[in-house]
């Protein structure tokens, strides 16, 4: 190898970042990484230069479902601490990874979004699209979202609790709170309790109270950065849906519409999903929908969709006020109309 900049990278990364490093005016060695970091390291000894980091955090994750395993049936585990095969591993490890070899200067995540094909490791089980994704396939961030903005932007102030807090049946089970957070310190209140307050350490990029025992009520979390406050989060218990919210982002001739069932508090309903039934009034057209379930067989083009985790997105062209829906089994107050 001639020059001094030297890309890891595997699959798609290699062409991405080759193009870009290219268009820098650097000379690259691509070496395969694909989630080798280490491998790739040993490579790179023999060359004076620097390395860009591909197709990190192979790990696969999803939603939040609670279970000792990684995976159950088609879906997966969203505390991001496990991958299925030897090569996969969090977002944790590669951001140590980086941060303990400098000439590391910056990475490349296989994925941004999830896609169809690839449902490892629950093609057996029914999986239809990937895993990888830090958004799911409907655009929804996942809990990894949130981990990805804490680390990338420390000058922002974010924090995000993790899981939901609406488990019936699990009342007194060891239940594992995490926080992602661009703080350096958190404390953690279970119902108004403190269950204490860490400081982050070398290495460190989430705060842990792995022996938290589940009982309904309030998960909150308080942060604070080089000693001042700095940012807050809340979840709470969730009760059946009552209401649907609806919230619109433009983009292009497109208009992609979230609906979220909520509970008669306002929170999000995570396990009473319903139908959301779709019909279009002239100028309007319903393009697809999708609720990011990476199992489900539901048609894109269909008229009709059930809710996963409580959300669903409809992409419409036209006037997106034509667009009218109707849930099963729940009489709707319609919060926030599509305008």
């Amino acid at each position: 190898c001639a020059g001094r900049d030297v890309v890891l990278a595997g699959g798609a990364g290699i062409c991405m970042i080759a193009v870009a490093v290219d268009q820098l005016d650097h000379h690259a060695a691509v070496f395969p990484k694909n989630g080798q970091f280490q491998l790739a390291l040993c490579r790179f000894d023999a060359h004076d230069g620097r390395i860009h980091s591909a197709e990190d955090g192979l790990d696969q994750r999803a939603v939040q479902i609670f279970s000792a395993r990684m995976v159950v049936g088609a879906q997966m585990s969203g505390y991001d601490l496990w991958g299925p095969h030897p090569n996969d591993y969090p977002p944790d490890v590669e951001f140590e990874h980086q941060e303990r070899n400098p000439q590391v200067y910056g990475e490349f995540v296989w994925t941004g979004f999830d896609y169809l094909g690839e449902p490892d490791p629950c093609r057996d089980a029914g999986g239809r699209s990937s895993y990888f994704g830090i958004f799911d396939l409907a655009g929804i961030p996942k809990d990894r979202y949130w981990l990805y903005k804490s680390h990338w932007r420390r000058d922002v102030p974010s924090a995000h609790i993790l899981p939901h807090w609406t488990w019936p049946g699990r009342e007194g089970e060891i239940t594992p709170v995490h926080v992602y957070t661009s703080g350096d310190e958190a404390e953690l209140f279970v119902n108004g309790i403190s269950k204490g307050r860490k400081k982050r350490g070398a290495y460190e990029y989430r705060f842990r109270w792995d022996d938290i025992r589940y009982e309904p009520g309030e998960l909150r979390v308080k942060t604070w950065k080089n000693g001042r406050e700095w940012a807050e989060d809340a979840v709470r218990t969730a009760h059946e849906p009552v209401s649907v919210e609806c919230r619109e982002s433009r983009f292009g001739r497109l208009t992609f519409v979230t609906f979220a069932l909520k509970d008669k508090n306002g929170e999000v309903c995570p396990n009473s999903d319903r139908v959301i039934s779709f019909t279009t009034r002239p100028g309007t057209r319903l393009v697809s929908l999708c609720n990011g379930d990476a199992a489900s067989r539901e048609n894109f083009k269909g008229s009709s969709m059930r809710t996963f985790h409580g959300l669903l997105v409809a992409a419409v062209e036209g006037a997106p006020e034509g667009l009218e829906f109707t849930a099963t089994d729940m009489r709707l107050e319609i919060i926030s109309p599509i305008k």
